[in-house]
């Protein structure tokens, strides 16, 4: 629900006090995600909220709960909130998100930093779902201004994400973290320094208006590596996620991590790669659906490592490999609002049934004015 159709619902309902604007804000988002057997769908705002003088509630009010119900103008010109690209960006560069032991040049505790991008724009939603992007690069090289990273961010920031692109430890910062080689070193400390990220994302929910129950991590090559690792590592609840994207990523030996319930992962890789062998895709797929754990998995025959050339131009079941990802985190994050689609015949008349007694109060809160003087 728009703020503007919940500003127009306070008003009229005649909701004043912070704790009934609390209380409705908690009934909002509850009813914004419900699922079709929530309770939720069938709730109304706690009983601690104020009745208005008059019972029967005011048209306006009704058109507002048709338009949510309905979905009607959930976002501009028809556009579908958190699957259209329908907002501006801002983007804020170099924030620190947490520090990490190095050796290189000198021992110290290094920054860690990532972009943040921010959905702008009037109908930006108040509660938005978070994703965490890393890099690739074979944890030698490469930053957060990766452009696929950036591609990836932007394009969810667009879409009313809140997204972040994170610089974590390399092999030639020499992090003294577990491991024989200095690479399984600089992996591990990747995979902290990824899970510190969703820590801060969490920690700082309130500032950016990030829903904390629903963030997404995902990466290409060593960045898949890291966010696999960071979500299904034992990393404290601070750090879960709930949707994981994998291009061309594996897990090295540590599929056992995987557990059953926990975050759906939706995995692409080229079956001729020989960076990260499609074998070990494979591995990772088959300890996933023995968890099990929601899996989708998108083999690309005759793709090597480049799998980020082909997420706008390989298409599964008529639709390119990036609309699967948005509709699978889409799903994952359970973003699906509950209302009944306008451009079904059931939509179309719940929201003339809707409208009718929009029209029927009208007329009776009018006499119940006239006897009452209200």
């Amino acid at each position: 629900m728009s703020e503007s159709v919940a500003s127009l619902a306070r008003s009229e309902l005649g909701m004043e006090s912070s704790a009934e604007r609390q209380d409705l804000r908690a009934w909002h988002r509850r009813l914004v995600y419900a699922g079709p057997d929530d309770p939720a769908r069938r709730s109304t705002p706690g009983s601690g909220l104020r009745r208005a003088s008059c019972r029967l509630a005011r048209p306006s009010t009704m058109l507002a709960f048709a338009v949510l119900l309905t979905g009607a103008v959930a976002s501009p010109a028809g556009a579908q909130i958190y699957l259209d690209q329908q907002f501006g960006v801002n983007v804020t560069s170099d924030i620190v998100y947490a520090t990490g032991a190095v050796q290189f040049p000198f021992s110290f505790d290094k920054e860690l930093r990532l972009d943040l991008y921010e959905p702008t724009g009037p109908s930006v939603p108040a509660l938005k779902p978070g994703f965490v992007f890393a890099h690739g690069d074979g944890f030698i090289s490469g930053s957060k201004t990766n452009a696929t990273m950036v591609s990836l961010a932007d394009a969810y920031a667009q879409r009313g994400y809140v997204a972040v692109s994170i610089d974590y430890r390399l092999v030639q910062d020499g992090p003294p973290t577990p491991g024989v080689t200095p690479v399984d070193r600089a992996v591990n400390a990747a995979i902290e320094d990824a899970a510190n990220a969703v820590r801060w994302m969490r920690a700082n929910a309130v500032s950016y208006g990030i829903d904390p129950d629903r963030i997404a991590i995902g990466g290409y090559s060593a960045g898949a590596v890291t966010a696999l690792g960071a979500a299904y590592g034992e990393h404290g609840a601070d750090a879960e996620v709930q949707a994981v994207m994998s291009l061309s990523g594996a897990m090295y030996g540590q599929e056992s991590w995987i557990d059953a319930g926990e975050a759906p992962l939706i995995m692409i890789h080229g079956t001729d790669d020989l960076t990260v062998p499609y074998a070990l895709a494979l591995v990772v797929q088959v300890a996933a659906l023995l968890a099990p754990i929601e899996l989708e998995f998108h083999a690309l025959s005759g793709v090597g490592h480049g799998v980020p050339a082909q997420l706008d131009t390989w298409m599964v079941e008529g639709v390119t490999l990036n609309v699967k990802i948005r509709d699978f985190v889409y799903q994952a994050l359970g973003l699906a609002p509950a209302k009944v689609p306008v451009s079904t015949p059931m939509g179309w008349l719940a929201l003339c049934l809707l409208l009718a007694v929009a029209g029927v109060a009208a007329a009776a809160r009018r006499t119940a004015q006239s006897a009452s003087g209200c």
